[in-house]
């Protein structure tokens, strides 16, 4: 998965970009997730678009072969995992919970609309650093329509107006310039990724601290909501649940669907 305070010189700033690394790590490194407006169901059966990738592809040996992952830190990597999932057992998944039953479906849907648009920034940027001219064009006018047609992105007029959608970051960008993805991480909290993504993923977020569209470094006390409203959105909008696959390799089952999904995602 994209998972999650202002941006200020102090500590603040450190906290703030923390909660945007879970963010982004949480959106674009959900390996087994379905993300729909409220946060579950399934995509084709509520009308929305066919995955990229189909499960064929995805699981097919010839992008990622599971037995030749580069995993050197294997065993911290799964120490990290089974302390991922206590996490989401006992904090995320309550707050999830309580959230669901607390907001009605349409103003959820709203939020993830909000962020989602928000994503648009970070898209729009990776898209003209990787030389993607026409795709650049698409996602700003996507990102214009729903920023002001639809109230600051809480609407999706953009897709009721066919205008493509995209998912890009940094890490994409470096694989698209050939950088290989190196060995696989699992990161407390963050979730799956590996060394090329990581600093993908850093530089996503000090750059969109930096650019501050929200200007919450001169708002606090917005960003004391905002924050913790992003960590509870991004966990609802993801399907996948630990140890609930059914597989006695899971840990292998997650890394190598991560590992595919983040090699289709460079190639697409």
């Amino acid at each position: 998965m994209q998972d999650l305070s202002g941006l200020r010189p102090q500590a603040p700033r450190a906290a703030r970009g923390l909660a945007l690394l879970l963010l982004f790590t949480l959106t674009a490194g959900g390996c087994a997730s379905v993300r729909t407006p409220d946060g579950y169901g399934s995509a084709a059966a509520d009308g929305f678009p066919e995955p990229v990738f189909s499960a064929r592809r995805v699981l097919s040996d010839d992008v990622v072969d599971p037995l030749i992952v580069r995993d050197p830190w294997h065993r911290t990597n799964r120490w990290v995992y089974g302390l991922n999932a206590s996490i989401d057992q006992v904090a995320l998944n309550p707050l999830v919970a309580f959230y669901r039953r607390v907001l009605p479906a349409p103003l959820r849907s709203g939020i993830t609309n909000f962020f989602d648009n928000l994503d648009m920034v970070r898209t729009t940027a990776n898209l003209a650093l990787q030389g993607r001219p026409r795709a650049t064009g698409w996602a700003a006018l996507r990102l214009l329509t729903n920023s002001t047609l639809g109230i600051g992105g809480f609407l999706d007029p953009a897709s009721r107006f066919g205008i493509n959608t995209y998912n890009e970051d940094f890490g994409q960008t470096l694989g698209r310039y050939g950088a290989a993805p190196g060995p696989y991480l699992m990161l407390p909290l963050f979730g799956p990724t590996n060394v090329r993504d990581a600093i993908g993923l850093g530089v996503d977020f000090l750059w969109f601290g930096f650019l501050d569209p929200l200007e919450l470094s001169d708002n606090p006390g917005w960003g004391g909501l905002y924050y913790p409203l992003l960590v509870i959105d991004t966990r609802a909008a993801t399907a996948f649940q630990y140890f609930e696959t059914g597989s006695p390799f899971e840990y292998e089952l997650v890394r190598k669907l991560f590992m595919t999904k983040r090699e289709l995602d460079v190639a697409k």
